[in-house]
C-alpha cells in the first residue's frame, strides 16, 4: 500500500484522524514545517507536472509551474514548451518565459 499523498491527506482530511489535527495549515506547519498555503502549492504543481508530456523537459521547481496553474492543462503544456523553446539554453527561470 503506497502512503497517502498530501492531495489525499488534504482532501480525505486525514490530517484530523491522524493525529487530531484541526485544520490542514496545522498539519502542514507541525508535521513539514510550511505553510498550508505553500503545501496547496506543491499540490497544483504536482498537477501541473503531471499534465507535461513524458519527453518533454519537466518544470523542477514549484515556482517555475505556479504561472502554469491558471492554465487548462493543454494550455500547460504549450506555455511550458514555449518556455523550454524560448529560455537561454532551455533552461527557464520562474520569471522569463511563463506567462
Amino acid at each position: 500500500m503506497k502512503p497517502p499523498t498530501s492531495l489525499m491527506i488534504r482532501d480525505r482530511r486525514l490530517y484530523r484522524d491522524a493525529k487530531g489535527y484541526k485544520t490542514f495549515e496545522e498539519y502542514c506547519r507541525v508535521e513539514w514545517d510550511f505553510s498550508g498555503n505553500y503545501a496547496r502549492r506543491l499540490i497544483a504543481s504536482s498537477d501541473v507536472i503531471k499534465n507535461v508530456p513524458i519527453g518533454t523537459k519537466s518544470p523542477t521547481t514549484e515556482s517555475q509551474t505556479r504561472p502554469l496553474t491558471q492554465l487548462e492543462p493543454a494550455q500547460q503544456t504549450e506555455a511550458w514548451q514555449e518556455a523550454v523553446d524560448t529560455a537561454p539554453g532551455g533552461k527557464p527561470w520562474p520569471d522569463r518565459g511563463v506567462r
